[in-house]
């Protein structure tokens, strides 16, 4: 038997009152009435203690600082745990204590029943406690934080969405809604998925893709709205999976670019166009060629074999033409001299000299027009004049005007002309153009000859009709303006005139035509007869009709236009490509102090500094000189009210010749949401400090046990030299033991929550260290996150470790040990050893006097 004397007691106290007095957390003994006897240095720094003894006697069931329910289990013997606010001025108000602390703090309070004599009945209550104000506040500051980054997700003009692999969703944000023709307010969750693919075959590459890489950026997806109306959207996905590294959702975002494909596939359209129109210019090139060399060699064989003289030769830039360059066997047969005497003379040289004088204004006549048909008296080299026709043609070659004329003795001919001339010229003149109506009238205005064309249009026959005069059709308002016309032609005043006019059909309908009108003069000059040529225009006039009504639809419409463009809160431009403004809106006028009609016609120039007013002149040449669109710009704008931030979207203006005009500008003022950025980054930044402050590691983590940030603190707990370094390491790789890693994910994920999880942990270095956690789980954005909190336990546990091992030497040694109070003898600890030596039960030496132990019994 081994005695544990008074020295060896006071040892084993003195270790235990050293762990009581300075454990950093509030401690408090109350005995079985609920009165406090004993209380630790952290306990009364924690409440502002002064004096101590006033303390003594405290009645915990009394405690106001208690909720009630946690009254009411204490007396039920359970073990009860709660966090509330502590209120020293009630405190103060009810005389408690003397205190120095004032106002509230959070704390967290531990209270356990100890059964230390009797199994069955309260020795004492054992209070902890922990000021937990720190973290409450960072607590409901990183609330504050989610808040405002959730309410700024809801506002983007991205979709954003999260849903199950079964396809249910989990989450989406209103503009989800919005781009898929659902009502923004409208909640998808626990819903199955919308199918807005507008094949299958998209479908199934777009899921194929996502699940061979785990990921897709800027993918484009031809979708429809639920209401079937086609849209192009660019999509980013990824899939979330849980610590088994199971996929179970799929989360993404999505915008809007139907407007932008439109604009990109019609200029593939059109570079495609212009790729075949080159093609095609290339083959007709290359059959050009080869016609070019068979006409060359057709027209040297009719050069030489044409039965009219031809001749070659340049022209100076003075109207003055050289010598025959070339000549053809016909030129020199016509004219009498070989081809060497024809090659050493000018046009001038075989005019007649009577007639020399009518050809000097050729020359200049046929450069101003290009080609020229004229008549000339010629003369042979024997002197024999005749007359000829000649049609020239200019052209360049090799720097020169040169001229090729055909020359035809046309001296026959002409005598033949003049025979047939009058009826040739009627005939021709009235049926050349036999599509429109066509007439000859008398001086008088009555019909000699009509088509049957005037006939359709004015619904008479033939016969009736030269039984009229034109003045029997013409519509009474539309005659004295045809009389006042015939008159200057006959007057030799005009030529020929021509006007809308109506005329009256047999039917009595109206009829729009375009009259043409012109006289025939006999060889002396006299007026002979008129020709008309009618052109039905009834339909046109309608249309202008239409046209007219249309134009003043548009122009209420524009009127309509410019009221809703007034009314927009952001400003609204039209500028042409040399930088003034066309049209604005008044949202833009007045942000200048100016009016519309003010606005109109300045420059940037006018309007900002020189380096604002280049910089936003540079941005819209961008856009003019690239022809596409700027969409979403964010930039500053200086208005009279101070700088301003806009969401500008600079469109390319392209007229009916697909020529870059201008550029429409539309922005809306996005100040406030830029302010709202501002406070949230302020938050965020406010966040980062507390974590920074606390005096405990922090660290942010996803299921997938990937962490997304730390504190300090955390650093320093595994001995990680950088963030960026610690940042790198999987979660699971912190657990010395990996079963307390997926016992801690179980407990997290069945309760939402985790406290004071105790777990062997390994640093960087490979030494351990011993942590208690908390962990909850929160939903940031739309993504589920891990909010972690953890102490370094290593001391308290190893003297738990070394208090463990002394109880377990004291339980298994093989002899009997007892310890005793030295003031009455009275037996507070005996081992089993010692129990089963004296034949007592465990527990029944316990507050027996020593002296059991020395005097036989029925025990013994």
């Amino acid at each position: 038997m081994t005695y544990i004397g008074e020295k060896e007691n006071i040892n084993v106290e003195n270790i235990f009152e050293a762990i009581y007095n300075d454990s950093p957390i509030g401690i408090e003994l109350f005995n079985s009435d609920g009165k406090l006897y004993k209380v630790n240095n952290s306990c009364m720094e924690l409440f502002g203690v002064v004096n101590k003894d006033e303390l003594m006697g405290f009645d915990l069931f009394n405690d106001p600082n208690i909720p009630l329910e946690y009254i009411s289990q204490l007396k039920q013997r359970k073990t009860v745990r709660y966090e509330s606010k502590f209120d020293f001025d009630l405190v103060k108000s009810q005389k408690f204590y003397e205190t120095t602390k004032s106002g509230k703090i959070f704390i967290d309070v531990l209270i356990t029943p100890l059964y230390l004599e009797n199994n069955n009945k309260i020795s004492n209550y054992l209070v902890q406690v922990q000021d937990i104000t720190d973290s409450k506040t960072v607590e409901q500051k990183l609330k504050d934080s989610e808040k405002k980054y959730r309410t700024m997700i809801n506002n983007l003009d991205i979709g954003f969405y999260k849903v199950r692999i079964d396809g249910t969703y989990v989450n989406h944000n209103p503009e989800h809604n919005r781009i898929l023709g659902i009502d923004p307010s409208k909640s998808l969750k626990g819903e199955k998925t919308v199918d807005f693919w507008q094949n299958i075959e998209d479908r199934s590459k777009y899921l194929k893709d996502l699940s061979n890489n785990g990921f897709i950026r800027d993918y484009i997806v031809h979708a429809k709205k639920i209401n079937g109306e086609k849209i192009v959207l660019q999509a980013n996905t990824h899939l979330i999976k849980d610590a088994g590294g199971q996929n179970v959702a799929v989360e993404g975002s999505f915008i809007d670019i139907t407007e932008k494909f439109k604009i990109q596939e019609e200029l593939k359209d059109s570079k495609e166009r212009l790729k075949e129109l080159n093609k095609s210019l290339e083959q007709k090139a290359i059959e050009r060629t080869a016609v070019l060399k068979d006409s060359e060699e057709e027209f040297r064989m009719l050069f030489e074999n044409a039965n009219d003289a031809i001749f070659l030769h340049d022209i100076s830039d003075e109207y003055i033409p050289g010598k025959f360059i070339k000549v053809n066997e016909k030129a020199c047969q016509l004219y009498g001299y070989n081809r060497d005497e024809m090659l050493e003379l000018t046009p001038y040289d075989l005019a007649d000299p009577n007639h020399l004088e009518d050809l000097l204004e050729i020359p200049n006549k046929l450069l101003k027009k290009g080609n020229l048909t004229f008549e000339a008296i010629d003369r042979t080299k024997k002197g024999k004049s005749f007359r000829v026709e000649a049609s020239s043609h200019i052209f360049r070659l090799n720097g020169k005007n040169m001229a090729l004329t055909i020359v035809r003795d046309v001296t026959e001919r002409k005598k033949a002309v003049e025979a047939l001339k009058e009826s040739e010229v009627r005939f021709r003149s009235t049926f050349e153009q036999a599509a429109v109506g066509i007439a000859h009238t008398a001086i008088d205005g009555t019909f000699l000859r009509v088509n049957q064309r005037l006939c359709d249009i004015v619904k008479f026959s033939r016969e009736e009709m030269l039984n009229l005069t034109f003045q029997d059709i013409t519509h009474p308002e539309d005659l004295e303006a045809d009389l006042d016309f015939v008159a200057q032609v006959l007057d030799d005043t005009i030529q020929t005139f021509s006007m809308e006019k109506r005329y009256i059909c047999k039917d009595n309908s109206v009829v729009w035509v375009n009259l043409t009108g012109s006289l025939v003069r006999e060889l002396s000059g006299e007026p002979k007869y008129f020709i008309a040529v009618i052109e039905d225009i009834n339909e046109k006039k309608l249309a202008e009709q239409k046209l007219i009504i249309s134009e003043e639809k548009y122009k209420t419409l524009s009127k309509e236009m410019e009221m809703i463009l007034d009314h927009l809160p952001g400003p609204v431009f039209f500028k042409d490509a040399q930088n003034h403004f066309l049209r604005v809106n008044k949202f833009l006028a007045e942000a200048h102090n100016l009016s519309k009609e003010e606005l109109r016609g300045k420059s940037l120039f006018e309007l900002y500094s020189e380096q604002e007013a280049q910089a936003y002149w540079d941005d819209d040449l961008e856009v003019i000189k690239s022809g596409e669109p700027k969409l979403n710009i964010v930039e500053s704008w200086y208005t009279k009210e101070g700088r301003k931030w806009v969401l500008t979207s600079k469109i390319p203006f392209v007229n009916e010749e697909g020529n870059i005009t201008g550029i429409i500008g539309l922005s809306s003022d996005i100040t406030d949401q830029k302010k709202m950025e501002d406070v949230i980054r302020i938050s965020e930044r406010k966040l980062k400090t507390l974590m920074e402050a606390v005096p405990i590691g922090i660290s942010i983590s996803n299921p997938e046990g990937i962490i997304s940030d730390i504190n300090s603190e955390a650093l320093r707990l595994f001995g990680y030299a950088s963030k960026e370094e610690m940042l790198q390491t999987p979660a699971k790789d912190f657990y010395y033991f990996e079963e307390d890693g997926r016992h801690f994910v179980e407990l997290l994920e069945k309760n939402g929550f985790v406290k004071d999880f105790e777990f062997l942990s390994q640093r960087v270095d490979g030494t351990t260290i011993w942590l208690s956690m908390n962990s909850a789980s929160q939903i940031i954005g739309e993504e589920l996150m891990y909010i972690n909190s953890f102490q370094d336990i290593t001391e308290r546990k190893e003297k738990e470790d070394e208090l463990r091992l002394h109880s377990e030497i004291m339980t298994n040694i093989s002899e009997g040990v007892f310890l005793i109070r030295i003031v009455d003898g009275i037996i507070v600890y005996a081992n089993p050893a010692l129990e089963e030596m004296f034949g007592y039960n465990p527990g029944e030496m316990i507050d027996q006097n020593v002296a059991i132990v020395n005097a036989p019994t029925d025990k013994t």
